[in-house]
């Protein structure tokens, strides 16, 4: 039995269940993994859309302001943590995991202490540029710390990369492949298509700017926008927002989507925040994006994980203050679809979550 610990975002969740798919790759059955996530929507749609179990867990991160408000949030986030707790440890004397990977966010904390207390193997999976708090305290008695680059600092650190679902890593991107994707995205395959991914949440400066640049971009009929909007933005009225005409822009809003890999295959350009799944999905697909870090990441992380794909050519940075309609216009245009770019230094290898599978196989004596 392998338990994955953490969650309350896509970005925990996704490279946990990519590392979870490998491990079915090699062998192990998928009834042997289980999920201990956050008992959030976004942890249950993934989670009951993958092949695996969960188990989910009331909680809260602490915060660091003193007030009279951020102490009765802390007082519940005491009481939720040490609730947690007691239920990861009954759950874990049930489950007897060989191995508790902890992928981040407050919602691995319970299950990591629960660990620690019954001395089970952790290995503590580090996706961002700039690790949590989390993370930094259970990495320190953890077999090892699968780590995207040399330059983050954790204990036990061992370069992998951030594990990407296989279906990212071997995308098909060939011409056939993508006018299928068009085909059944209902975008004439001559346009040229920007996608727009708020995050799983959604992200309103970026969401404003396109609602901006939609008016100022309706007459275009060379081009297609399809705009994830996110479920907590989501309203609607957003639907009448929608543009088929074909002597114009066509332009698709939609609250969420399940086929990532549809809109990959599809897409020409991206715009979109700065996690580091998306940083890492955006380097295997290899399409241009404009990336706007969300600006009070912890640690700054998403800047980080920017400047990283930045650097490379493949990506331009726009910062959130600056993400107007005019600017993101620019920043979009700016993109030359034809230059070849360098390969991006430390970027994630398609291998990166069959790696990290490995090194959980490994402290588990499973290899």
């Amino acid at each position: 039995m392998i338990v994955f610990a953490g969650g309350g975002t896509a970005g925990h969740l996704m490279p946990a269940i990519a590392v979870a798919e490998e491990l079915v790759e090699k062998g192990i059955p998928s009834h042997d993994i289980i999920f201990y996530s956050a008992d959030r929507d976004v942890d249950h749609q993934i989670i009951d859309q993958s092949e695996f179990r969960g188990e989910f867990f009331t909680g809260r991160g602490f915060k660091r302001t003193l007030t009279l408000g951020s102490l009765a949030w802390n007082v519940m986030a005491l009481y939720e943590l040490t609730t947690g707790v007691f239920r990861s440890l009954t759950k874990l004397k049930r489950d007897r995991p060989a191995v508790v990977a902890i992928v981040g966010g407050y919602a691995a904390a319970p299950t990591g202490i629960a660990s620690a207390i019954l001395r089970i193997p952790r290995v503590v999976i580090q996706v961002d540029a700039a690790p949590g708090i989390v993370n930094r305290i259970m990495a320190r008695g953890a077999k090892v710390s699968p780590v995207p680059s040399l330059t983050i600092s954790l204990a036990h650190s061992e370069v992998t990369g951030v594990p990407v679902r296989r279906s990212i890593a071997h995308l098909d991107n060939s011409p056939t492949a993508r006018i299928d994707a068009r085909k059944k995205l209902d975008i004439p395959p001559e346009r040229k298509l920007i996608l727009v991914l708020g995050g799983s949440l959604g992200a309103q400066k970026i969401n404003d700017a396109v609602f901006e640049l939609r008016e100022k971009w309706k007459d275009r009929s060379d081009l297609a926008i399809r705009h994830v909007i996110g479920k907590n933005r989501w309203k609607n009225e957003y639907t009448k927002l929608a543009l088929k005409d074909k002597q114009g822009l066509i332009y698709q809003p939609i609250e969420f989507d399940d086929d990532i890999v549809l809109d990959y295959t599809a897409a020409d350009r991206v715009v979109a925040r700065a996690g580091a799944v998306t940083v890492a999905e955006l380097t295997a697909v290899d399409i241009p994006s404009v990336l706007v870090p969300l600006p009070n990441s912890p640690r700054n992380h998403q800047r980080l994980n920017a400047e990283l794909l930045a650097s490379t050519g493949r990506a331009v940075l726009l910062d959130d203050d600056d993400c107007q309609s005019d600017s993101l216009i620019q920043a979009i245009e700016s993109l030359d679809l034809t230059k070849q770019h360098a390969p991006a230094k430390e970027s994630p290898s398609p291998t990166s979550a069959e790696r990290v599978a490995q090194l959980i196989m490994q402290v588990g004596h499973r290899d």
